[in-house]
């Protein structure tokens, strides 16, 4: 007895790629497929239907919450658990402002400066994908301009001046002994000692200049 493989055309919906043989066939849509078996010595014939779904369901990535970096926060760790679903997914983090801290493609590497950081997630069961992004923000202190007079000759304290102050928000704070105490007066202190340092949350200054010295008496 000698049988045949007829691929017949499919039911609803799907299309289908013959192959070299008659046993070789594949279809690229979901659908239901017939195959038809025929008897060529006594023209019998039997049928058999196989339904082809598709699995195109993507993920949902979840870059989690913005945050806000400042002096005491200085890094934060990025979540991306909270993407669907659980356990089926693998993860890839980029960013082009800012800076990534740990590993890239785990759920929680770190955001280790301000910038926009992108999240894409990818079923592991299907490949779908999907992606999202979070910003983080920053409130660091960027640079602190200072000006100085130094002691004069009639024994005049010297004097630090704080003129500008970049990044960060108001109000600010300021310390003239090493960052033990803050205070928030008018920026300008005296007396001060040569080579003392002067500190506003994180941007230190140093400020040095020569000890006062005395003229020479003058002799009529």
């Amino acid at each position: 007895m000698q049988c045949i493989l007829t691929i017949g055309t499919p039911l609803t919906g799907g299309t289908i790629d013959l192959g070299p043989g008659p046993l070789d066939a594949s279809v690229t849509t979901p659908g239901t497929y017939q195959l038809i078996v025929l008897n060529t010595q006594n023209g019998c014939a039997d049928t058999a239907v196989v339904q082809v779904l598709q699995d195109i369901e993507a993920p949902v990535a979840d870059a989690g919450p913005a945050a806000q970096l400042n002096c005491f926060l200085t890094s934060f760790a990025l979540n991306g658990g909270g993407s669907q679903p659980v356990g089926q997914l693998s993860f890839v983090w980029t960013t082009a402002d800012g800076a990534l801290g740990g590993n890239p493609n785990s759920a929680n590497p770190t955001a280790q400066t301000a910038g926009t950081y992108n999240l894409l997630v990818t079923n592991l069961q299907n490949g779908c994908t999907d992606s999202d992004q979070v910003m983080i923000t920053a409130t660091v202190l960027e640079n602190l301009e200072v000006s100085f007079t130094t002691p004069g000759c009639n024994g005049d304290p010297a004097q630090i001046s704080i003129d500008n102050v970049e990044g960060g928000s108001l109000p600010y704070q300021y310390s003239v002994d090493g960052g033990t105490t803050f205070s928030a007066p008018n920026p300008v202190y005296r007396p001060y000692g040569a080579g003392d340092t002067l500190s506003s949350c994180r941007t230190p200054t140093v400020v040095s200049w020569k000890k006062p010295f005395s003229y020479p008496l003058l002799r009529r």
